[in-house]
């Protein structure tokens, strides 16, 4: 198939980077679940500025740790590479 005509080494970069992908969404995706009982809890007590705090601070949250992946991968494009 596709793959074989890529070689061995293409097919095993591309693998890895899956792996990165997949890595790094379950670290994005804590912030989700940490989120989730941290608001359910807040609106539970009924408070609701707590929970909207507890939003805005991981939405600032997951956004610099989008913004701060995307600048390792994009300033490590030809480094990160070399590591496997």
């Amino acid at each position: 198939g596709n793959a074989a005509r890529l070689g061995t080494t293409a097919v095993a970069a591309h693998q890895v980077a899956a792996q990165l992908w997949l890595l790094l969404s379950f670290v994005c995706d804590s912030l989700a679940v940490a989120g989730q009982g941290l608001i359910a809890d807040a609106l539970g007590r009924g408070q609701v500025a707590g929970a909207r705090a507890v939003a805005d601070r991981l939405l600032i949250l997951g956004l610099a740790l989008g913004g701060g992946l995307m600048c390792v991968f994009l300033l490590g494009k030809e480094a990160l590479p070399s590591l496997f």
